[in-house]
């Protein structure tokens, strides 16, 4: 009898091994105007996505407006996520009532959190937060850097995200 071989795969095998950037931005602007003047100053293409971004803070469903773009020819994945995210509290009212929570802490003042996925020397950060500041009605825009506990909290949020596109 020939012997067969097993093949497993380890956690290791579905970890990300690409690298992440961050940047926070506050904005008054409306997302689909921001997302607009995003694309065109760093000649990206984010798009909405067909269901929000979903959080979960006692039990409440929050939806985070979102927006992915794959850049395949550069091998970087690009993603927009709304801070604050709204869930409807209506029970018996005639007028909606919304709740908000936040992903990062609401003392932070972001509204926004763009997320790269690649190798920084494609789009390098620096290139990136200039162009960002460069954006009619960004007010505040910078590379984000985390604590290691608020980062790794981040990064299950936006994996959860993009595994569930």
């Amino acid at each position: 009898m020939k012997s067969q071989k097993v093949f497993t795969l380890n956690d290791d095998d579905y970890e990300r091994s690409d690298l992440i950037s961050h940047w926070v931005i506050s904005s008054s602007l409306p997302d689909h105007k921001l997302v607009y003047r995003i694309n065109t100053a760093l000649s990206i293409n984010l798009h909405r996505t067909k269901e929000d971004h979903i959080t979960i803070l006692k039990g409440v469903r929050f939806s985070h407006p979102s927006f992915v773009w794959e850049d395949l020819r550069e091998e970087l994945s690009w993603s927009l996520i709304t801070n604050r995210g709204k869930s409807s509290t209506k029970e018996n009212s005639l007028f909606d009532d919304f709740t908000q929570s936040t992903i990062l802490p609401a003392s932070e003042k972001v509204d926004y959190i763009l997320t790269l996925y690649g190798d920084p020397l494609q789009c390098p950060i620096k290139d990136v937060t200039s162009a960002l500041k460069n954006v009619s009605g960004v007010l505040r825009v910078g590379a984000h850097e985390l604590s290691k506990t608020a980062r790794e909290a981040l990064e299950i949020e936006i994996e959860n995200y993009h595994s569930n596109e």
